[in-house]
C-alpha cells in the first residue's frame, strides 16, 4: 500500500469527515452522524488533544485525500499506556490500509514515544475489524461483556492489546 501517509488533521478535512459518518458502517460501530459545524468542531478537538496529553488523532492519506482515521486515547502515560481505534472509508477497505496504519501507530508509540502497552477493543460482531487488528500483531484478550452501546443496542466487545515486547510484523510503507 505504498504512498499512504499518517498527517495531523486540517480544518479542510471537516467536509470528508461529514462524509466518512454518512458511511453505514462507519456510523453502525461509532453510533454517530455528524454535521459540517460538528465536523469543524471536531477537527479542532483533534488539533488540540495532543497538547493538552489527552490522546491524539492523524488522517490516513494518500496523496493528501483522506482514507480514514487512527487515533491514541485513553492516554494513562505513567502507565504507559494508551488505546487506539480507527475507521476507513468504504472505498479504501480491504486493501491493507487499517493494518497499515495500525502497525505504523505502534511502531510509533513503542520506539520513539515508549509506550508500553497499546489496546484496542471492537465489537465481536465486527469481524473485519478482529482480522485487522490480528494481522496488526495484537493479540485477543477475551471478550468484555455489553459494553459499548451502538445504534442497534449493547454489544460485547472483543479485547486485544500489543506489547513493546511483542512480536509485530515490521517494514511497514506508512
Amino acid at each position: 500500500m505504498a504512498g499512504l501517509t499518517l498527517r495531523p488533521w486540517e480544518h479542510a478535512d471537516a467536509l470528508s469527515l461529514v462524509r466518512a459518518y454518512e458511511d453505514p458502517d462507519i456510523h453502525r460501530w461509532h453510533s454517530r452522524s455528524m454535521s459540517l459545524t460538528e465536523a469543524q468542531s471536531w477537527v479542532a478537538y483533534e488539533l488540540d488533544r495532543w497538547e493538552q496529553e489527552r490522546g491524539g488523532g492523524w488522517v490516513i492519506a494518500r496523496a493528501g485525500s483522506l482514507l480514514g482515521r487512527i487515533a491514541i486515547g485513553s492516554l494513562a502515560l505513567d502507565e504507559a499506556r494508551a488505546e487506539v481505534s480507527y475507521w476507513v472509508l468504504p472505498e479504501s477497505r480491504g486493501r491493507g490500509v487499517a493494518t497499515l496504519a495500525l502497525g505504523a501507530i505502534a511502531d510509533w508509540a513503542f520506539d520513539e514515544v515508549g509506550f508500553h502497552r497499546l489496546e484496542l477493543d471492537h465489537s465481536t460482531s465486527n469481524a473485519a475489524s478482529c482480522r485487522v487488528t490480528t494481522k496488526a500483531g495484537f493479540v485477543p484478550e477475551g471478550t468484555k461483556r455489553s459494553q459499548a452501546l451502538h445504534l442497534d443496542g449493547w454489544h460485547d466487545m472483543h479485547a486485544h492489546g500489543l506489547l513493546a515486547h511483542d512480536a509485530r510484523p515490521r517494514g511497514r510503507d506508512v
